[in-house]
């Protein structure tokens, strides 16, 4: 039986292999989605597009609007760059974007 490896990326290790992947496959990395993304990555817990949204606006200084937020992260979830966890309508960065199987999460209620 063969062993599988991934790396698994941390800070802008992961930055640089999201935006790497995501350009693999066609997509812009606009400062958007890389403020998006690190706001997702920066969580310890999944977020929601709103705590997501806070967290740009914050750092950006000017009100991002949770749809906007919603369709990219939609775009991350199809580049399997995040997961949403459905029973928490939350979402969880991909620490290793690169790999393409499914990640198991126990959620404790």
């Amino acid at each position: 039986m063969g062993s599988h490896h991934h790396h698994e990326f941390t800070g802008a290790s992961l930055r640089e292999a999201a935006q790497r992947s995501l350009e693999e496959q066609g997509e812009q990395w606009t400062p958007m989605r890389a403020a998006i993304f690190d706001a997702l990555a920066g969580q310890d817990k999944p977020a929601s597009a709103y705590d997501i949204a806070d967290a740009v606006s914050s750092a950006r200084g000017k009100r991002v609007a949770p749809n906007s937020v919603y369709r990219i992260l939609d775009l991350f979830v199809a580049s399997n760059l995040a997961t949403r966890v459905e029973s928490a309508n939350a979402y969880i960065a991909n620490a290793h974007p690169g790999c393409l199987h499914d990640c198991i999460f126990l959620v404790c209620t």
